[in-house]
């Protein structure tokens, strides 16, 4: 799941910023058809498998008196100088990504030219060879991309005023395509113009979202959950749309199976607003103490700017769609109102991405551990000691060969302690992986400890064998990540040690929750309030105790 969603992820990043960076669509008010000719032709080539839809028009959003102070004769020069075509002379770009698969991302565009097009007046750099090759009879050109990407992408000439450009496997689908899928079906139906829209197949992504939000489930709040499920669930597509008229608006749409499915769908989106609200006054207002002047003064502005960002911000039932619109939505006034609402949001975004990238460092941490048992037929000891038993360099020394870190290995004096002239001097190699991604240490210092003690699976003076965890390795806490005052250098022979009296203040310190990795490799989220009689058991190997968690 987690190699699609990075896959996914890359062509979005890849190809959007692009494609002029703006997104969006589906409009909840009727108009006449706009450029009718441009939407059949580019609906023609949207493969059925089509999950995203970004549509752009470079030429007409040119002409917008909302565009005059913008550098277009700057984009234009970029365009014709670097790739050989002026991005202001495209009528209309449809880049189009499919469901991730299990190999390479793939990606498409479709692009419409205002004037006539030929491949003899791109930058020769753009191409790998200035003639076209075969394959099934289709000809195609090879695009230089290996500077930003090892895909294979392809450039096919549809005639004067259009090409496709995208990955191989796909620029076949959409050559094939037959306009029959669902997201052409939708945005055969548009009838309203717009300058930038975006549409998503949320009901064929639904698993793989839902998918990303269980695996995020831990780490963000119940209520934030819950609102994002019930959307998920009741939503079949997910439509933005950009128009930069005077005034300029931008209109969300969300549209479900029906009626009954839309109005529950509009409680969800109601009550993640109503909670950002709630997080957003009640963590500005703590920054500014209510007993002054300027502190009731700071209160009562908090108070009317979010008042006007949900006002602008009110969802509207429309049958079987949800319409959210704002206007005039570069207003520094709107702009603000609507950061402000997002701050929370932003904010559980970074916190679960920061930890993610945490759960991987000790997912890969217990890896190298099943790694060393595999090779060794024991999990490494705590510690290395010397002929006086005295503790020499850390279990993080020992796995080095396990994170692909053997060179480094290599350059350590085993027989010799972590902060001897030789050793110490290797202290400012660490690894990325002990490197926690938001706990604050000193430079070389980790806070990625093994529990240790007498009665824990790591132990300092001798190994275990994976037979000796009686208990399962399921129900063995083998690593923890320490608050980050407790952080140690990480060739030191220093851990958690467990105080099975009370084991719950030096492993949470001032937070709520903490991830620990088992010795079946698995990481969970630990929080304060956990029972302390299960903690204990999880943290003996040997207990004999019945672990339900």
């Amino acid at each position: 799941m987690n190699s699609n969603i990075d896959r996914f992820t890359f062509v979005v990043r890849y190809c959007c910023p692009r494609l002029l960076g703006l997104a969006l669509l589906m409009a909840a008010t009727i108009s006449p058809i706009w450029g009718q000719d441009a939407v059949d032709r580019a609906v023609g080539h949207m493969p059925s498998n089509s999950v995203v839809s970004v549509t752009v028009w470079p030429a007409q959003l040119s002409q917008k008196e909302s565009m005059a102070l913008a550098p277009l004769e700057v984009f234009s020069a970029a365009g014709i100088e670097q790739i050989g075509i002026d991005p202001l002379g495209i009528e209309r770009l449809d880049l189009l990504l499919p469901i991730p698969g299990p190999q390479q991302p793939e990606f498409g565009a479709f692009i419409q030219f205002t004037d006539p097009f030929s491949v003899e007046q791109l930058n020769p750099k753009v191409l790998e060879a200035p003639n076209p090759q075969s394959e099934g009879g289709i000809e195609f050109y090879r695009v230089a991309a290996k500077e930003f990407t090892n895909l294979e992408l392809r450039l096919h000439v549809i005639d004067e005023t259009s090409a496709i450009v995208g990955t191989a496997n796909f620029t076949k689908q959409m050559l094939r395509a037959e306009g029959d899928g669902r997201i052409a079906q939708l945005v055969s139906q548009i009838r309203s113009s717009q300058d930038a829209m975006l549409v998503v197949d949320v009901q064929t992504l639904r698993p793989l979202l839902q998918g990303v939000l269980e695996g995020q489930a831990r780490g963000l709040p119940a209520e934030i959950t819950k609102s994002l499920s019930g959307i998920l669930e009741g939503t079949d597509f997910l439509a933005l749309r950009a128009v930069m008229d005077m005034p300029e608006t931008l209109q969300l749409v969300l549209v479900s199976p029906n009626e009954v499915a839309a109005s529950r769908t509009l409680g969800s989106i109601t009550e993640l607003l109503d909670f950002a609200e709630q997080n957003l006054v009640a963590s500005a207002k703590s920054e500014f103490p209510q007993e002054t002047q300027t502190g009731q003064a700071a209160h009562a502005y908090i108070d009317r700017m979010v008042r006007t960002a949900r006002a602008s911000l009110t969802p509207e039932l429309m049958g079987s769609r949800i319409v959210l619109e704002v206007e005039d939505f570069r207003s520094a006034g709107t702009i603000g109102t609507l950061t402000a609402l997002l701050l929370p949001a932003v904010s559980s975004a970074r916190q679960a991405a920061q930890r993610t990238q945490s759960m991987n460092n000790l997912k890969q941490l217990m890896l190298a551990f099943l790694n060393f048992e595999s090779a060794y037929k024991t999990f490494p000891a705590a510690a290395g000691l010397d002929d006086q038993d005295q503790p020499m360099l850390s279990w993080r020394v020992a796995v080095l060969p396990f994170i692909e870190e053997a060179e480094l290995f290599q350059k350590f004096r085993l027989d010799e302690p972590w902060d001897s002239e030789h050793n110490l001097a290797l202290l400012s190699e660490m690894p990325d992986v002990f490197k926690h991604p938001s706990k604050a240490t000193e430079a070389g210092h980790t806070v990625y400890q093994v529990a240790v003690g007498e009665a824990t699976l790591m132990r300092l003076k001798e190994p275990t064998r994976m037979g000796q965890v009686t208990d399962g390795l399921s129900n063995t806490i083998m690593v923890v990540e320490v608050p980050a005052e407790d952080a140690v250098p990480w060739t030191a022979p220093r851990d958690f040690e467990v105080d099975l009296d009370n084991p719950v203040q030096r492993l949470f310190g001032d937070a709520e929750t903490t991830q620990v990795g088992f010795a079946d490799g698995s990481v969970r989220v630990l929080s304060k309030a956990i029972d302390l009689e299960l903690l204990r058991a999880l943290f003996t190997r040997a207990g004999g105790e019945v672990v339900d968690f």
